[in-house]
Parts: C-alpha cells; structure tokens; sequence
C-alpha cells in the first residue's frame, strides 16, 4: 500500500495537467535597471533588384524603474541606449554607430538619431499590469520618405508588447495553451498580430528555472486599412520566448517572420529574425 502511495503521488506531481499554475507576467521592481539587447536581421528580396536587400540593427535599451508612492503604481522609464545597423540597400552598403554617427549618411542619423536617449516612461500598477504611458510627446514622429515613423506612444506600445504578446495573460503551467490577437501600429499600416501560445517546458539556464513558451501565429493588415502597403496572405512567424520564474522576467525571445509585403501593387518577400535578450538586471544608481 506504502509503495502504490508513493507512487501516485510521484505520477501527480509529475502530471503537468496537475501542475500548480502561475502567473508568467513581467515583473518590475523598483530601485532596478533592466538592460536589454534586441539584434533585427532582415532580407528583402525586391523584384527586379540583382541580389536581396540586408540589413542587421542591433539596439540596446533599458528600463529604469522606481516607485511611485501615491499611487503604488511602478515607473518604468523607457530609453534607447545606443544602436549599430549595416544595411545593403540599392546596390549600396550602409553603416549607423550612434557612438559615431557623423560618420554615417544623414537619412540614418535622422531615423536612429531621432530615438536615442530619448525616454518614455510606462506606468504599471502592483501587480505589474500597465496603466498608462506619460511623456510620450517628448519622441516625434521621423520623417521617413513619403511617411512618417511611429511617434512616442507608438514606439513606447511596441516596446511594450514586446513584453507582453508571447506572454499568456491568464495562470498557466506546462502544457497549456492560448490564444493571441494584438493590434500594433507599424505606420504607414496597422498590423493585426494572431497566433497560438503553448507553455512548452521548463528549463533549467544559470540554476534557475525558466518557462520555456512557443507560439505560432500570422501577421495581417488592419481591416479597412487604405494603405497602399500592407500584409499580403501567408505572412506568419514563430516566436520562443524563455522566462526566468524566479526573477520573473523575459531572459530571452527569438521570432522569425515570414512576410509578404505588399507594395505599390507588387509582393515583396521578407524573411526577419528578431533576438531579444537580457544583459543584466542591476541595481539602479
């Protein structure tokens, strides 16, 4: 009877359907300064152009959060630290170092320079669900050709939801799954974000334990959108996000897109890789 005991309590406890839920929310603590990297590889392949288009953009940010105490609401300010792009556009190779901009053509100063050590500050409540964004009139929209780039709050959702798309909203343990659909505004277009998330594991990275979190999805246009430039069919991604359970925080995501831009009336394929991680979680001075 012992060892029938033993063992179904051995069986429960590795049953993942049995396993104790939680909440898989980033946490923001006060009095501390996340770092992060985020590394963009894309290729364009234009009709008509000889080769594809390249470029790699590697920024680094960092939220800075302190307390609040009339509210008990959390201030994580939101600034961009430095940035290096190549890019291979028309025949021609560029290069952005904002630790050197001048040495780069202009039209980049202007789109990277725009940004940089500009902030934005996201208000989250105890719990760390978001409240609001202030200061966000302080990043102007860059012109970029015949358009403009996204303005503060835009920029400052992105940034957001970065942290929060691939992350389940409800408690979850390994094995369950749910749904996404976000809205995000890329001008010129709005793009609707839907996929499937799955808690896939839990790993072991450093000695901590981390979810291990997969998700599927499709990239589309906004409905009703007149843009003549958008999301054709079968634009789709993939996205494996690692979240530290202890520190409660996004250690890690990797999504790779599939797009097919619509341009001017024309198809274009893009192939994207996007590599977020964690440089360090420090005390802020």
């Amino acid at each position: 009877m012992k060892r029938l005991l033993l063992s179904l309590a051995v069986l429960i406890a590795a049953h993942p359907l049995l396993a104790q839920k939680e909440v898989l929310r980033s946490h923001w603590e006060p009095g501390k300064l996340y770092k992060y990297e985020q590394v963009t590889s894309s290729t364009t392949s234009v009709p008509g152009a000889p080769k594809p288009e390249k470029s790699d953009v590697a920024q680094t940010f960092q939220f800075r959060v302190t307390a609040e105490p009339a509210t008990g609401n959390k201030l994580a300010e939101f600034s961009l630290t430095g940035v290096k792009a190549t890019m291979d556009i028309m025949g021609q190779s560029h290069t952005y170092d904002s630790a050197d901009p001048a040495k780069s053509p202009p039209f980049l100063q202007q789109t990277f320079g725009a940004l940089l050590n500009k902030s934005v500050t996201l208000v989250f409540d105890k719990d760390d669900k978001y409240v609001e964004t202030r200061g966000s009139e302080k990043l102007q929209p860059t012109p970029l050709g015949n358009t403009v780039s996204m303005d503060g709050k835009q920029i400052a959702d992105a940034w957001r939801k970065s942290f929060e798309t691939f992350l389940p909203k409800n408690p979850a343990s390994v094995g369950d799954t749910w749904n996404i659909e976000e809205k995000m505004e890329m001008p010129p277009v709005a793009v609707v974000i839907k996929g499937a998330g799955r808690f896939d594991s839990v790993v072991e990275v450093e000695g901590r334990k981390h979810a291990k979190l997969l998700v599927d999805g499709s990239l589309s246009t906004s409905p009703g959108a007149s843009s003549i430039t958008g999301w054709a069919d079968g634009s789709k991604f993939t996205a494996e996000t690692l979240f530290d359970q202890q520190q409660r925080v996004i250690v890690r995501n990797e999504t790779r897109t599939e797009m097919h831009l619509q341009m001017q009336g024309q198809t274009v394929p893009m192939k994207q890789i996007v590599t977020m991680k964690l440089l360090s979680l420090e005390d802020a001075k």
